[in-house]
């Protein structure tokens, strides 16, 4: 028996000793596996680095909620509640807290703040923080439901499909409501693109789009009271066509319209009132320009080309122009049609400057994608009412030339120091992510948050809703 025991033992502290040894190479091999696949993440944050925050590990705090944020970055949350001064810290699932009653827990890490700072970021300047926090606060959009139209989906992609990025967007956004009594906004789900092009002519599909969009509007208004209290100036629409605000220019001409098509002499286009979109960029393009991080990643001194353009130069009234001027000089490389992505991408990242210049409408999506890039965009494109122009200062990132004024485009860029492009290049890298429509679930500072940021700034309508007296 007491050899049998001693036995029993032995084999009893070997198992122990090669499950110990498993365990330990178990995490050993976890560990380099997920040091190699995000070596690029973040570099850099850990939460010892947290200046401002004490880590507390396992453990979370319960009380009421501040808001929540789509995103597992820890740097993206951080950022969020340095934004907000009753912002108490944040756990690793994203949540943002007002309260510390911390308790154990075995599902999320908890990031204290440690003390009230003033939020520091160079993207917001004191009006536009103030702005950010109560939008971020009390923007609330209900967004209409409705059937008619629902078989006709947007078939476009590229500049156009922002139309459905941008509703993909909002459905996942902290912005929208179930509650039409809490609402400060109200979205009308028309899809013009897809209307339009389910007509083999533009003017039938425009026609189309028009009589959806009116059936539309005649369904909210029998389920709804709420078009009625402000006659559709809390509400608001987006359509990525070349039509523009013309869909609904009569029916909700107090509506706010979110368009590609933000033209001064559009008769449909009411400035302080619509909000132009930034462009959306193709998808295969824009794998190959988010690593270029707005020209951050791009060395300066490797970009050799002066000006680029690559599209269709018989749209429109000026694109012939400029090609019969400028097609055979030698630091102005122009292509008649479009590149490939690899190759449109690499001319992006090897030139100077990039040309945005009116096809058949004012936009282009040229301006997102040279911004992706950091090439500093030349806006040729007279009475274009650019996008984010309350959030961007367009003199610091762009060069605009009248149309007039294209005989003298090179003279004009040869003559901008380089001491002005490198300024140019960094305000560049600093603002691109305010043209990024983010993939999956917007985040701060993106293309979505800076119009919705736009919208929020349109609120003030008085409600002539029936009220107890």
């Amino acid at each position: 028996m007491r050899m049998e025991e001693m036995r029993s033992k032995k084999q009893f502290c070997l198992l122990f000793f090669l499950v110990a040894i498993y365990g330990i190479s178990c995490s050993v091999f976890t560990f380099i596996f997920f040091q190699m696949l995000y070596k690029d993440c973040d570099k850099g944050w850990t939460p010892g680095r947290q200046t401002a925050y004490k880590f507390r590990a396992n453990a979370d705090v319960e009380g009421e909620d501040l808001l929540h944020v789509h995103s597992n970055n820890p740097e993206h949350i951080k950022r969020v509640c340095d934004i907000f001064d009753d912002c108490l810290g944040y756990n690793n699932n994203g949540w943002l807290k007002r309260s510390l009653h911390t308790h154990d827990s075995n599902q999320a890490d908890f990031f204290q703040k440690t003390k009230k700072i003033p939020a520091q970021n160079s993207l917001y300047n004191s009006n536009e923080l103030s702005d950010v926090t109560s939008m971020t606060k009390s923007l609330k959009i209900f967004m209409y439901d409705t059937n008619i139209g629902v078989g006709l989906q947007p078939a476009r992609v590229g500049s156009y499909a922002v139309e459905r990025v941008f509703v993909d967007h909002l459905l996942k956004s902290n912005f929208l409501t179930k509650d039409p009594s809490a609402a400060t906004h109200f979205f009308i789900p028309i899809r013009c693109s897809a209307y339009i092009l389910a007509k083999s002519s533009e003017g039938d599909g425009v026609k189309l789009a028009k009589s959806i969009t009116s059936h539309i509007l005649e369904d909210i208004q029998s389920k709804y009271p709420y078009w009625s209290q402000t006659a559709g100036a809390n509400h608001f629409y987006v359509c990525a066509h070349e039509v523009g605000a013309e869909i609904g220019a009569v029916i909700m001409k107090n509506s706010i319209a979110l368009l590609n098509t933000a033209d001064y002499r559009d008769p449909y286009f009411t400035p302080h009132k619509d909000i132009a979109l930034p462009p959306s960029v193709e998808p295969q393009l824009e794998n190959l320009l988010l690593s270029a991080k707005g020209g951050a990643t791009v060395a300066r001194n490797s970009r050799n080309i002066l000006a680029f353009f690559a599209g269709d130069m018989n749209s429109g009234r000026i694109r012939p122009h400029i090609w019969n001027l400028w097609y055979d000089d030698p630091n102005i490389k122009l292509f008649k049609q479009p590149l490939s992505y690899a190759k449109h991408a690499d001319y992006l990242k090897k030139s100077k400057f990039c040309l945005v210049i009116r096809g058949r409408e004012a936009y282009s999506s040229m301006l997102s994608e040279s911004v992706y890039a950091g090439c500093i965009p030349v806006i040729i494109s007279d009475h274009y009412h650019l996008p984010l122009q309350d959030t961007v200062d367009w003199s610091q990132i762009s060069i605009i030339i009248p149309e007039s004024h294209v005989k003298r485009l090179k003279s004009i860029l040869v003559s901008i120091s380089p001491q002005q492009i490198a300024n140019m290049q960094t305000e560049i890298e600093l603002h691109y992510k305010r043209f990024v429509w983010t993939k999956g679930f917007p985040q701060p500072h993106d293309a979505f948050h800076g119009v919705m940021l736009q919208l929020w700034r349109r609120r003030y309508v008085t409600n002539y809703g029936t009220r107890q007296l």
